[in-house]
C-alpha cells in the first residue's frame, strides 16, 4: 500500500497498462463517472451527509430555508471531491459553481467559520471523528444538519480497467467483502468507530 496524492493516484490506476505501477485505490466515494473509468467493488462502509453552515451566520437556520435557497448561496466543495450531490441529488441549477480551491474538508469548515461561504455537503462521520480525536477540524461555530433524504454515500475499492486481472480482482474482492458483512465483521469494524 502507497499513501499519494488523489489526483496522482486515481490517474496512475487507470493508466495501469502504460506505467505498471498502481492497480487500485480504496476509500473513493461512488460516482457515474468513476464507475464508467474503472472496475468497482461493492460498498465496504457508507456515511450520512450532511449540510454544514455556520451558526454565527446562520444562528437560527433550518435545514429547509437552507435546502430550498441553495441556488442563493456561496456554496463550496474540497478540490477533487464529486459535486453531484449538489447538482444530482440536492438540485442545485446546473449554472450555479460550486467553489472548490480547499484542499480538505477542514480547509472549508474554516471557510464556513470565516464567513467565506454558506454551506458545505460533506460526510458527517469524517468530521465528527477527526473532531473527537482532538483534531480541532470542527470549529466552534459550524454545526450540521443530516440530510436524511440523501442516501448514504457508499466507499469503495476502485480497480484499474486497464489491468488483465482488474475484472477478477473486482470479483474476489466482492466475495471476501460480502462474507466478512455476514461475518459481521465490517459492522464490528464501523461501530469502533462510529458510536
Amino acid at each position: 500500500m502507497k499513501l499519494m496524492p488523489w489526483k496522482r493516484c486515481t490517474t496512475s490506476v487507470k493508466n495501469f497498462s502504460t506505467t505498471h505501477q498502481i492497480e487500485a485505490f480504496t476509500n473513493a466515494s461512488f460516482n457515474e463517472k468513476r464507475n464508467e473509468e474503472y472496475w468497482v467493488t461493492d460498498a465496504i462502509y457508507q456515511t450520512q451527509q450532511g449540510l454544514f453552515y455556520s451558526t454565527t451566520r446562520y444562528p437560527d437556520i433550518s435545514s429547509e430555508f437552507l435546502l430550498n435557497n441553495l441556488d442563493t448561496l456561496t456554496l463550496y466543495n474540497v478540490h477533487g471531491y464529486s459535486d453531484e450531490i449538489y447538482y444530482i441529488r440536492l438540485k442545485v441549477n446546473k449554472n450555479k459553481e460550486v467553489l472548490s480551491s480547499a484542499k480538505t474538508p477542514q480547509a472549508v469548515l474554516k471557510m464556513l467559520s470565516l464567513g467565506r461561504c454558506d454551506v458545505f455537503v460533506n460526510s458527517i462521520e469524517p468530521i465528527l471523528g477527526a473532531h473527537s480525536l482532538d483534531q480541532n477540524t470542527l470549529p466552534k461555530d459550524v454545526w450540521y444538519f443530516p440530510l436524511k433524504d440523501i442516501p448514504q454515500s457508499t466507499f469503495h475499492i476502485y480497480l484499474s480497467r486497464n489491468s488483465p486481472r482488474g475484472e477478477a480482482l473486482r470479483n474476489r474482492l466482492n466475495d471476501v467483502i460480502q462474507q466478512k458483512k455476514d461475518e459481521g465483521v465490517l459492522e464490528k469494524i464501523l461501530n469502533t468507530y462510529f458510536e
